[in-house]
Formats: structure tokens, C-alpha cells, sequence
């Protein structure tokens, strides 16, 4: 068999894509980025990409490319093993990042410069991106207007498959403006525009704004399987949606120490399905909600079967698990250790989306101010269970006494988005 042929085969097993695999292999369809198997490959991965035919696969050799990759148009991008080495890491060029592309949301700061380490620019079809790092150190941005992200998604889908993104920082000065992920459409709730991102078995760790962000009205997500670490003073929030849908499930997002940050949150993002995640040491552990200003709700939403584990936020409206939505279901989730409530249901300023006929039930909660914190109506609550609790089920946005430290703390919660 053809070395090129093996590189493929090899290929498609990384990248995990039966229809490819299941066609007969042609070595046109595959290039590769260095030198290992025996083959001597192109020098960066923007000359292989520029050379591979849509569709076709990049292969990158284990070693460090200091370059900014931009993809606009469907294939396959993954790192490859050569030995024991299984580390294909894109690092910024000499010099630093420089921008190259604009944020296309309309929501989220529209039009802000964006400094992309891999930019996937509005391909037609998908690109897949696996085994592959994604280092932001020696960045070199000194433009604190500038987001630093490690992978963009710009009005473009696709899979990210056992990546690794670190280091998308700017500056402690620089209002937090890194991303591991960034997917976004463009769309409005008026005026949609579809998409759909994978983001699956992936660690994002020190970002300087939000590690996994899927974002706009159009957007479909699966976010699964995924560690995310962003300790201050950097991080805003773990996973974040605003106006997508779809589900994250099976994630953990820990150490992120922040009282302001939220580990889990889906913003005006409709029929969400968040299950089977673990969330520690958050400002907020998992938030749900509606949004006037965008004009989108997050009803329908359903929060199962997650660990949130030491809410950090000490003021008064806030919760583990903060819900901000309509017919929302809160279930079998094991929520220890809140500094507040551990679940709470609140309009969160909100005056055209009202937060009712939520459901509350069958979830473990050991240790909070109170179990569940009511501050509005026709809500129920069922089958929870609660230990060291002071108020199993309170109306209101406080309560006493609290697990916090006494200090100057906020007297509100209010969920971030960026």
C-alpha cells in the first residue's frame, strides 16, 4: 500500500468519518504538514490547507507551528502520531497574533477585532478539527479591544474532537477578552441563521473570558465530554450559550473561582438540555435565562442529572442552580454546599419573559441557606431532598443565615454574558 494511502487510513481513524473510510482511499484527497511517517510533508498548515482539495484532510506531523491557520472551505484538520509524539501544537507566529477577522455577532459586541489562532471563516460544509493544541502564550496583544480566541467558528460548523486550547489571554487590564471556543452565526432572534457546532472530549483552560462559547439565534450545539478550567482572575463563565440551542452534557467545568463567573450558562437559549455535568467552585454552578434585551427565552429548558458543588456568590439572588425561564424542568441533580440557595427561581430583571410553571423536583441538596428560593409564582417543587438545610423551600431573593463570609459583597446576582 501506498505510504500516502496509510497516512489516510490513519487519518480517518483520528477523525472517526465512516463515509470517508468506507470510500476507496485516494491519496489526492490527503496532504500532510511536516515530516514523519517516512514522508516529507508542506512546512506549515496553511500551505497544506491552501493545497487540499474540499473536503480532502490535513495531517499534521507532531510538532510546534507558529502560525494563524484561517480555513474557508470543508476538510478535515488533524494532528497526528509519529512514534510516541502525539502533539501537534499551534503556537502564535514570531512577533505575536494579529487580528484577522471581525466578531459576525450581532448580539455580543458586533464588529470587535478578533485575533483568531484557527479562524474557520464561513466555509460551505464542515470542518472537523482533531488531536490538535492550541496555545495562545506569546501572543503579543497589547490592543485591549482585541479578542484573543483559540478557535473561531465564524458563521461556520463543524466537530472539534479532542482539542486542547490554553492560554487565550490578553491582559488582567483588558476586560477579559479571550476565548478557548468561540462559535458564532450572526443571527438575531428575528433573523436566524443555522449553524451547528460539536465541541466534544476537548479541554479549554486559562481564558481570559469564556473557554466554550456557542453563540446567536440559528445555532445548534452538542457540547459533550469536555474539561474546562479557567481560574481567576480571568474567567467569566465555563460554558456559555446565548441565543443557541441544543445540549452539554457529561462536561466539568472546575476551578474557576470566581464569584462572578457562571459555570454552566444558556441565555435566551430555548429548550436547552444541560444533563450529567459537574461544575465546582462557580459564582454561579448552572443558569438559565430568558432575555428581554436580545428578545429570546430559554423556556422548555431542562437541567438533569448534574453535580454543582460549592456555589461561590455570597449576595442575595443568586443560586447554584439559577433559573430565569418558564417551564423549566430541575431534576435529580445533586447540588451541595451553596452559599445561598441551592436552587433558585427569579425573573432576573426580565419584564417581558416571566418565570413560571418551573419544576423543581427529586434533586439532592445537602448544605445551603436554602434548598429552593422562590421569587416568583406558580412554580413546583417535589420529591427533593434536603440535609443541613435552614429553608427547604423559601419565597424571596434572600435568605439567612448564609454560607458566605461576611464583607462588602454584592447585594444581586446578575448572570453575565459576553
Amino acid at each position: 500500500m501506498h505510504l500516502l494511502q496509510k497516512v489516510t487510513i490513519l487519518g480517518c481513524v483520528l477523525l472517526g468519518i465512516v463515509s470517508l473510510c468506507s470510500q476507496p482511499l485516494m491519496a489526492a484527497n490527503s496532504v500532510q504538514v511536516g515530516n514523519c511517517q517516512n514522508q516529507n510533508g508542506y512546512p506549515t498548515i496553511s500551505a497544506a490547507i491552501a493545497a487540499v482539495p474540499p473536503g480532502g484532510n490535513v495531517l499534521v506531523c507532531p510538532g510546534t507551528y507558529p502560525e494563524q491557520v484561517v480555513i474557508s472551505k470543508p476538510l478535515n484538520l488533524a494532528g497526528i502520531q509519529s512514534g510516541t509524539n502525539a502533539a501537534a501544537v499551534i503556537v502564535p507566529p514570531n512577533g505575536g497574533l494579529t487580528p484577522n477577522t471581525t466578531r459576525v455577532s450581532q448580539i455580543l459586541t458586533p464588529g470587535r477585532a478578533v485575533a483568531a489562532q484557527i479562524l474557520v471563516n464561513a466555509p460551505t460544509g464542515s470542518v472537523n478539527l482533531n488531536n490538535l493544541t492550541v496555545d495562545g502564550t506569546g501572543n503579543n496583544l497589547a490592543q485591549c479591544p482585541v479578542i484573543i480566541a483559540g478557535i473561531y467558528y465564524r458563521a461556520a460548523s463543524g466537530t472539534v474532537n479532542n482539542v486542547a486550547t490554553r492560554n487565550q489571554v490578553v491582559g488582567q487590564d483588558c476586560d477579559r477578552r479571550g476565548f478557548g471556543v468561540l462559535g458564532e452565526t450572526g443571527g438575531t432572534s428575528s433573523a436566524p441563521v443555522s449553524a451547528s457546532l460539536t465541541v466534544k472530549n476537548s479541554t479549554m483552560r486559562v481564558y481570559q473570558n469564556v473557554g466554550l462559547t456557542a453563540d446567536d439565534f440559528g445555532m445548534t450545539v452538542l457540547f459533550v465530554g469536555n474539561t474546562i478550567a479557567g481560574p481567576e482572575p480571568y474567567t467569566v463563565n465555563g460554558i456559555q450559550m446565548v441565543g443557541a440551542t441544543g445540549q452539554v452534557k457529561n462536561n466539568s467545568v472546575i476551578e474557576t473561582f470566581s464569584i462572578y463567573s457562571t459555570g454552566i450558562l444558556a441565555d435566551a437559549s430555548h429548550a436547552v438540555l444541560i444533563s450529567g455535568n459537574s461544575v465546582e467552585m462557580a459564582g454561579v454552578g448552572i443558569g438559565v435565562s430568558s432575555d428581554d434585551s436580545i428578545q429570546g427565552d430559554a423556556d422548555y429548558s431542562t437541567v438533569q442529572g448534574n453535580v454543582v458543588f460549592d456555589a461561590l456568590y455570597p449576595g442575595a439572588g443568586s443560586g447554584a442552580v439559577t433559573i430565569c425561564s418558564s417551564n423549566d424542568q430541575v431534576q435529580s441533580n445533586v447540588i451541595n454546599s451553596s452559599r445561598i440557595a441551592a436552587v433558585f427561581v427569579d425573573t432576573c430583571g426580565n419584564s417581558t419573559y416571566p418565570s413560571t410553571n418551573n419544576t423543581i423536583k427529586s434533586n439532592t441538596i445537602n448544605e445551603a441557606c436554602a434548598g429552593v428560593l422562590l421569587n416568583t409564582s406558580g412554580n413546583t417543587t417535589s420529591s427533593n431532598q434536603f440535609s443541613n438545610v435552614v429553608n427547604t423551600v423559601l419565597n424571596g431573593n434572600s435568605c439567612s443565615p448564609t454560607l458566605a463570609p461576611q464583607g462588602n459583597a454584592p447585594t444581586e446576582r446578575r448572570i453575565n454574558i459576553m
